[in-house]
């Protein structure tokens, strides 16, 4: 018997109420936290606006982090998350670190995708070609967020949000199982890792996201819908 056990028998034999005592506590179910419906997650999130909805995500809704309750289940919140994910463009950069630690690292992370994202996930070779586009100050840094389309990447970094001084786009290859999701909205084709392995990084082509800019803006007049709403990646 180590020492600290000798010790602990030795006490309580000596004193058997202060035994039943420990005896009792520990034996005391831990009442369950309240949690709360994705529905209810769902509408709070909705009501953030969008430089604020990560941080709730990350620090309020995670049931993972923090002893606040009511909170949605881990996997209501993974759903949670897909579904407010393009809403998130700036908060993304700000909160990697977070992100890395509330998330899986291997993919699939089947809950942050709907049916047509797993399928796509699905169809994904075992090693994905991925683009990004950035500031080639940043470049060494690359963030989590990719696209399979490189006229995206391309574009990115003269979006009025970004407006990257030096724009450049990243090139990068990953194992399928490293990739988190896939997420087809705002037609992004945009692709969540953290294992991304650049190999390439040259200057973002100005005239070539002109040209993709302008067949985005026709697309969505000749659809008869709000650009912002159709794709708002090329605001």
């Amino acid at each position: 018997m180590t020492t600290k056990a000798a010790q602990y028998d030795s006490e309580v034999r000596g004193c058997p109420r202060e035994a039943e005592k420990r005896t009792r506590r520990s034996s005391v179910p831990k009442k369950p936290r309240p949690m709360m419906s994705l529905e209810e997650a769902s509408d709070t999130a909705t009501e953030k606006g969008s430089g604020e909805v990560m941080a709730y995500l990350l620090f309020e809704a995670n049931p993972r982090n923090g002893k606040r309750y009511p909170k949605p289940t881990y996997e209501d919140w993974l759903t949670l998350l897909g579904d407010q994910w393009t809403r998130c463009d700036r908060g993304i950069g700000l909160f990697q670190p977070e992100l890395q630690e509330a998330l899986p690292h291997r993919g699939p992370v089947r809950l942050m995708m709907t049916d047509d994202e797993n399928a796509a996930y699905d169809a994904l070779p075992e090693v994905v070609t991925i683009y990004r586009g950035c500031d080639a100050n940043s470049a060494s840094l690359p963030g989590i967020c990719w696209s399979l389309n490189k006229d995206v990447a391309n574009l990115h970094p003269f979006l009025s949000r970004f407006r990257a001084k030096k724009p450049a786009v990243l090139t990068a290859c990953v194992p399928k199982h490293w990739i988190l999701a896939v997420k087809l909205g705002r037609k992004e084709e945009e692709i969540i890792t953290f294992a991304a392995d650049v190999k390439m990084i040259r200057p973002a082509d100005p005239d070539r996201a002109d040209v993709y800019r302008a067949i985005g803006i026709r697309e969505a007049e000749e659809n008869g819908g709000d650009l912002r709403s159709q794709r708002p990646s090329l605001m």
